[in-house]
Formats: structure tokens, C-alpha cells, sequence
């Protein structure tokens, strides 16, 4: 991907090799003049172009714009549709099949549930979605989830409860953000009373540890959205 990416002609010679095949032979230059492996821009050029890309055939091709800008990470493209003219037009997926189906045409009032726990060893969350569907029946189906390694340091447990709140504070908003859907309302459930106590506070109240994290989740989310469940229900 990134060779396929020219380079600005003004900044070609920023990126020359001077190179011989043995110590008698004379100098040679050379100049590269696309996107090279292992510069720092590297990553952010490529993808820079490919949303460039999208926003010039904007017009012309609306729905492959969106894609673009949206279901691409780096080079690898994963992305779908709900109807099958659609799914038709994006050769890359004709192979593949998700057999889950989380909503259906008939889902609305969706929610989004995420629940956090840690013990000594690991911390994760997992997120669910739970819709209201016809005659007044709900259907409640696992969206994803993930989990983590508890750090080697030692840590108290409270301190792990606080990590599992970050990732999922960090999988919910990612979540928001690929699904494109309307939430009707959020909900972040914890089994700890003392993180809760902490993101409900100030962060200038904690020591940083707990007040970097604390800050981080009061960035992202709303205080009035986070709850406490029972340890024996989480």
C-alpha cells in the first residue's frame, strides 16, 4: 500500500540512497519516490490518501465513500450491508458469512449494555444490545467483548475493577462509532461501589494512578450513564 503512494517531488530528496555494490565501485544515487517503510508518516500518509480518495469520488460513488472513510483499518477493509444488492457490489466479502444476526428490520429503542469485572489474574467487559422488537418482546444478543491480562506489578483489586472500566469505556465508543446506528440510551454496569465512587468524584480527589483513568472515562462518557450491579449478576 504505501508504494503506491507518490511522494511530493519538493520532498523526494529527503528520501535518497547512495549505494554501491562494493567499496571500489562509484557512488550511485538514487531517490525514492513513494511512501517508504519504516518513516514515522508512514502509516498516517496511507491512510490519509485513501480518505482523500473517498472524499474526491464522494459524489460519484456515495456509498463507497462511506466505506472508505469508515471500515478500512490501514489496508484491511471490513465492512457489510443489509441488503444483498448492496452486499453484491463488495467483491471482497462474496466468500464471507456472519452467521449472528444482532438487530433486525424490526428492532428499534436499541440500548447498549457494557459490563466491566476484574479479578486478580484478568479484567474485561462486554458489550451488549438490547432492542425492543414487534409486540412489545425484546431481544437482548452479545455485541462483543474483551478481556486483558492483569499487569505483573501487583495491583489491588479496585485498581483492576478501574482498568476493566476503562476498556470498557474504550469498547463501547468504538462500538458507537463502527455501528453508525442510533443508541436510545448507554449503560456502563460495574460490580465495584469504589470505582464507582471514583468516577462519580473529581479526578483531582485521587492519586494518579486512579485519577489519569478516572479522567479518561469522564472524557468519554456521561457519569449519569455508569451503575452498579450485584457481583453475583454482573
Amino acid at each position: 500500500m504505501y508504494r503506491q503512494v507518490w511522494i511530493d517531488e519538493e520532498q523526494r530528496k529527503y528520501q535518497k540512497i547512495l549505494w554501491r555494490e562494493n567499496p571500489d565501485d562509484e557512488l550511485k544515487s538514487y531517490t525514492l519516490n513513494t511512501v517508504t517503510f519504516g518513516m514515522a508518516a508512514a502509516p498516517f500518509l496511507a491512510i490519509r490518501s485513501l480518505v482523500e480518495i473517498a472524499k474526491i469520488n464522494e459524489d460519484t460513488y456515495p456509498n463507497e465513500s462511506q466505506i472508505i472513510k469508515h471500515d478500512f483499518y490501514v489496508d484491511d477493509l471490513l465492512t457489510g450491508s443489509s441488503t444483498i444488492d448492496d452486499l453484491a457490489t463488495i467483491k471482497a466479502l462474496k466468500d464471507i458469512e456472519i452467521p449472528r444476526l444482532v438487530l433486525t428490520t424490526a428492532s428499534q429503542e436499541i440500548q447498549m449494555h457494557g459490563f466491566c469485572d476484574a479479578s486478580e489474574k484478568a479484567y474485561g467487559a462486554c458489550v451488549y444490545l438490547r432492542s425492543k422488537c414487534e409486540q412489545n418482546k425484546y431481544s437482548i444478543n452479545l455485541l462483543a467483548s474483551k478481556s486483558r491480562v492483569a499487569p505483573l506489578k501487583v495491583v489491588t483489586l479496585p485498581r483492576l475493577e478501574l482498568l476493566g472500566a476503562v476498556l470498557l469505556t474504550q469498547v463501547m465508543a468504538n462500538l458507537q462509532q463502527q455501528l453508525r446506528l442510533h443508541i436510545s440510551s448507554t449503560y456502563y454496569w460495574t460490580d465495584s461501589q469504589i470505582v464507582l465512587s471514583w468516577i462519580k468524584a473529581t479526578p483531582a480527589k485521587w492519586k494518579t494512578f486512579v485519577a489519569n483513568r478516572v479522567a479518561l472515562i469522564q472524557e468519554s462518557t456521561n457519569i449519569s450513564d455508569w451503575y452498579h450491579v450485584k457481583s453475583k449478576d454482573n
